[in-house]
């Protein structure tokens, strides 16, 4: 979810209004206590290094954001295959 939709939804719902650092900061503690950082993209690497391997050609761009203690975290993920490549 966006930063300025969380703003949104606090300024809409509770009626409160949240700085968008206060939401940035607040977005890092709940992927820290989730465990995001090792349970839910832990295996992207290894995917994208098999679609390349089975799709020579193919394009595969992830981008990450680094954390404060060196920490990374996904952010998004771009595939262009080669059959979409050559149309």
């Amino acid at each position: 979810m966006k930063v300025d939709t969380l703003k949104e939804m606090c300024k809409h719902e509770l009626g409160a209004y949240i700085s968008y650092i206060s939401v940035k900061e607040l977005e890092k503690e709940c992927f820290k206590k989730r465990g995001y950082y090792v349970d839910e993209y832990v295996n992207i690497w290894g995917y994208a290094a098999e679609l390349l391997r089975s799709n020579p050609g193919s394009t595969i761009s992830i981008q990450v954001h680094i954390d404060n203690e060196n920490k990374a975290i996904f952010h998004k993920m771009y595939t262009c295959f080669t059959a979409l490549k050559k149309g």
